[in-house]
Parts: structure tokens; C-alpha cells; sequence
């Protein structure tokens, strides 16, 4: 495709859509409408929009009429959570990159579309591995590439957007509840290439499970590795050790 910086800052509007921009959701009004806003900086690029919220009591419907962007799919129904919704997002999209920015994370301001565009056209199936930011654009992950293909390191899928045929057999591992994002990027990488870029792509918004389950995190890590086939040793992540640490601090804390 070709770049044109004077498009308006819209949806493919009956153009085959370049970017698929999934977004998943559950009563965050506040997060999708930042995520919504902060796609304005893909000025130029064709893109659809795929939200899916897991039967929400605020008012995403409403939010999403407000905010001007045509042709936004919205998928309201429970699910069994995020990466259920994700496996409905990847269904229900048809552009050729696929872009997962949950309800509060945001494109960064920094992205350069024309440069994305270049991107794209160069590195077909393939996975883009980009820089993701805090959201007060202070704190930086720019991953390693060798640690990631090693299963070493876990970029968050933020900062990822990968080529829609790789995802065509795939889908997220629901048996994971924090990690069956880097189970899916750990497949696709075993199949296709990742292409380092040094741009900055998205404002990473804390909080999440990742965070909040720290323990279920490191363990379902070093299950994925294992599954990945790393050796055992190397397939232990860095904070495993801390966690009896932390449930002997916590328990303390609780007496």
C-alpha cells in the first residue's frame, strides 16, 4: 500500500483495511476512550477497528458513537476473559497486520505511519517487535531480539504486530490466564520472522494481570518455555525464585 499523510484520521471506509487494531474490553470506559483518541497518530494508514467487550456495564456502545471513528465492529457478549475476547477479535478481523492494544493502552504519539507502512511492505509475514512506552513516555522496553527467540524475554503484545496469515491456524491458549500472549508470539516465532524496528508504538498501560499476578505469571512463563522446548534451567524466569519470598512477606503481613 502507499502511505498518504492527508488522509483523514479514519477506518479503511470501504478500502481493503492494512491494520487491524483489536481492542479488548470490560467496563473501562475511561481506557477505551484514550485507546479510541490515541488513533489519531495512524493518520494516512488504512485501519479497522475491533473492539470486544465482555458484556460490559458501562456504556462502550455509546462511548464508541461519540467518538466519531466510523465503522468500528463491536462484539458485546461475556466471555471466559482477555484472551477469549482476543480469539474473538482475531476471528472477527480482516486486515493484514493485526494490532492488540487493550482498552488504556494507547498508540504512541512518537509512531511514524509513513515509516509503519514501509514496514509493513518490507517485512510480509512476519512479526514487527516494536518499543513500548509507560504511559508518561519516561520508561522504555526495547527488547532484545536474540532473548526474545530464545524464549528469554516476554515483550508485551503492545508492542507486537504481526502479519494476519500467521494467525490464520493460531489462537490464543485459554488454559493460560496471564500469559497465552507470549505462548502465541513464542509460536509465531518459531514459523516467521521477527523484525526488530526502533520506533516507539504504544503507551503500555499498567496495572494489568501480568502485574497484579505475579506469581501465575512467572510459573505459567516457565510452563510456556518448557512447552517451547527451552532447557529447564534456562527456561526459569529471573524473578521465579522470589516468588515463596513474596508469599512468606505477604503471609507475614497478614497475621
Amino acid at each position: 500500500m502507499r502511505y498518504d499523510e492527508d488522509a483523514p484520521v479514519q477506518p479503511h471506509l470501504g478500502q481493503s483495511p492494512t491494520l487491524s487494531i483489536v481492542t479488548v474490553t470490560f467496563d473501562n470506559d475511561e481506557g477505551l476512550a484514550r485507546t479510541l483518541s490515541s488513533l489519531r497518530f495512524l493518520r494516512g494508514i488504512p485501519f479497522e477497528v475491533v473492539v470486544i467487550d465482555g458484556a460490559s456495564l458501562q456504556s462502550t456502545a455509546e462511548l464508541i458513537a461519540e467518538t466519531g471513528v466510523e465503522e468500528i465492529t463491536l462484539i458485546q457478549e461475556p466471555d471466559g476473559g482477555p484472551y477469549f475476547a482476543m480469539n474473538k477479535g482475531l476471528d472477527a478481523a480482516s486486515g493484514a497486520w493485526i494490532w492488540f492494544l487493550n482498552a488504556g493502552d494507547e498508540v504512541a504519539p512518537q509512531i511514524s505511519p509513513g515509516r509503519l507502512v514501509e514496514l509493513f511492505n518490507e517485512h510480509k509475514s512476519s512479526v514487527l517487535l516494536g518499543i513500548a512506552l509507560r504511559p508518561d513516555a519516561t520508561t522504555a522496553w526495547q527488547y532484545n531480539l536474540g532473548e526474545v527467540l530464545r524464549g528469554y524475554s516476554a515483550p508485551c503484545h503492545q508492542a507486537t504486530i504481526i502479519d494476519r496469515a500467521l494467525c490464520n491456524s493460531r489462537s490464543f491458549d485459554t488454559r493460560y490466564k496471564v500469559s497465552a500472549d507470549y505462548d502465541f508470539l513464542l509460536s509465531v516465532a518459531e514459523e516467521a520472522p521477527v523484525a526488530p524496528i526502533d520506533m516507539p508504538l504504544c503507551l503500555y498501560e499498567a496495572g494489568g494481570m501480568s502485574e497484579r499476578l505475579r506469581g501465575r505469571l512467572e510459573l505459567e512463563t516457565l510452563l510456556i518455555r518448557l512447552r517451547h522446548g527451552i532447557q529447564p534451567l534456562r527456561a526459569l524466569p529471573a524473578d521465579i525464585l522470589r516468588v515463596p519470598w513474596r508469599a512468606l512477606r505477604n503471609w507475614r503481613r497478614r497475621r
